[in-house]
C-alpha cells in the first residue's frame, strides 16, 4: 500500500519512481506530501469546475464531468511547475503568487455564487420583473401591430367580397357569344367567306370561384388573427420562463458583487473564502521552497552536471 501511494504521488508530481524508491524516507516524505496538496486541490478545482461547466455553459452531466476533469488536469499541470522546479526561482515564485491570486479570485466567486444562491436568486427576481416587463412591452408592441395589419387585410378582403357578391346578384349569369366564320369553294376551287354566324349561350357569372377563393383567404387571415390574440394571452408566461432559464454569468456575478458591497456579513465570508483559496494556490509553493532540498532533488542536479560534463568533454 505504502509502494503504491509512492507511485500514484509520482504520477501526479512528475517524480521519477526509480529515482525516489532508490532515495532516502525524506524524499518519499517529500511526494507524499506534494501528493496530498495536489488532491486537496484537485477535489476543490474539480468541484469547481463541474459547477461552472453545469451552471453556466448549460452542460450535461457527462459533459460537466469533462469540463472538472480538464480543470484538474489543468491545476495538476500548473502546480507542475513547481514541483519539477530545481532550486529556488523568485521569477517562478512571483509567477505563481500571481496565477495563485487570478485562480483563488476565480474559485472564491464560483464558490461564493453557490453558498448565496438563495440570496442571488432573490435580487434576480426583481432584474427578472423587469426583464419580463421590458420584453413583454416589446412583443406585445410586435404582436399588435401584426393584428392591426391583419385586420386591415380582413377588412379589404370583405369589401372585395360584398363588391364581388353584389355583382354576382346583379348578374347571375353571363351570356358568352360565339362566332363562326361560313365559307364555300368558289369556280376555281378556293375557299371564300360568304358570312359569319353568332351563336349566344348563357353561363354561370364566373365570380362565383373568386367569391370561394375570397372566402378561404378572410378565414386563413381570421385563423391568424385568432393565433395572434391567444399568443398575447400567455405571452407574459413565455417571456417568464425565457428569461428564468437564463442565466448568464456576468449577471449573477454583478449580482454577487452588489450584495457583497451591501453586506458586510457576505464580504467577510467572501474574504475568509477567498484567503482559502489563495492558501491552497500557494501550499505547494510552500512545500516547494519552504523545505530543504532532499536527496531527489540533488541526484536530479548530479546527473544533470554528469551529462553536462560529459557533453563538454564531446565538444572538446
Amino acid at each position: 500500500m505504502k509502494d503504491w501511494w509512492i507511485k500514484l504521488g509520482c504520477y501526479l508530481t512528475g517524480y521519477n519512481y526509480n529515482i525516489v524508491k532508490s532515495s532516502s524516507e525524506a524524499s518519499a516524505k517529500a511526494v507524499k506530501k506534494f501528493a496530498s496538496a495536489l488532491l486537496i486541490i484537485s477535489m476543490v478545482w474539480c468541484f469547481i469546475g463541474y459547477e461552472f461547466t453545469s451552471r453556466y455553459l448549460h452542460g450535461s452531466t457527462l459533459v460537466s464531468i469533462i469540463g472538472a476533469i480538464i480543470m484538474v488536469v489543468m491545476v495538476i499541470q500548473i502546480e507542475r511547475q513547481i514541483i519539477l522546479t530545481i532550486g529556488k526561482s523568485r521569477s517562478v515564485k512571483r509567477f505563481r503568487i500571481i496565477i495563485g491570486v487570478v485562480m483563488a479570485i476565480i474559485g472564491s466567486v464560483i464558490i461564493d455564487q453557490v453558498m448565496f444562491k438563495d440570496d442571488i436568486e432573490r435580487e434576480r427576481i426583481t432584474i427578472d420583473q423587469e426583464k419580463v416587463n421590458k420584453a413583454m412591452a416589446i412583443k406585445t408592441k410586435e404582436i399588435n401591430e401584426q393584428i392591426t395589419v391583419l385586420d386591415s387585410s380582413i377588412a379589404k378582403k370583405e369589401r372585395e367580397r360584398l363588391k364581388t357578391i353584389a355583382d354576382i346578384s346583379k348578374n347571375p349569369t353571363i351570356t358568352a357569344y360565339n362566332t363562326q366564320t361560313q365559307s364555300q369553294k368558289d369556280t376555281s376551287g378556293r375557299m371564300v367567306m360568304v358570312g359569319r354566324v353568332t351563336t349566344s349561350q348563357a353561363m354561370p357569372n364566373p365570380k362565383i370561384e373568386i367569391l370561394a377563393q375570397l372566402d378561404a383567404q378572410i378565414k386563413t387571415l381570421r385563423d391568424l388573427k385568432i393565433g395572434k390574440e391567444n399568443s398575447l394571452l400567455t405571452i407574459r408566461a413565455t417571456v417568464e420562463k425565457e428569461v428564468k432559464n437564463s442565466k448568464p454569468f456576468l449577471e449573477e456575478l454583478s449580482i454577487l458583487f452588489k450584495i457583497l458591497i451591501s453586506s458586510p456579513i457576505a464580504f467577510i465570508v467572501w474574504a475568509l473564502i477567498f484567503t482559502f483559496f489563495f492558501s491552497i494556490e500557494l501550499f505547494v509553493l510552500y512545500c516547494k521552497f519552504g523545505d530543504d532540498k532532499n536527496d531527489y532533488d540533488k541526484t536530479i542536479m548530479h546527473q544533470m552536471q554528469v551529462r553536462m560534463q560529459m557533453i563538454d568533454k564531446l565538444n572538446e
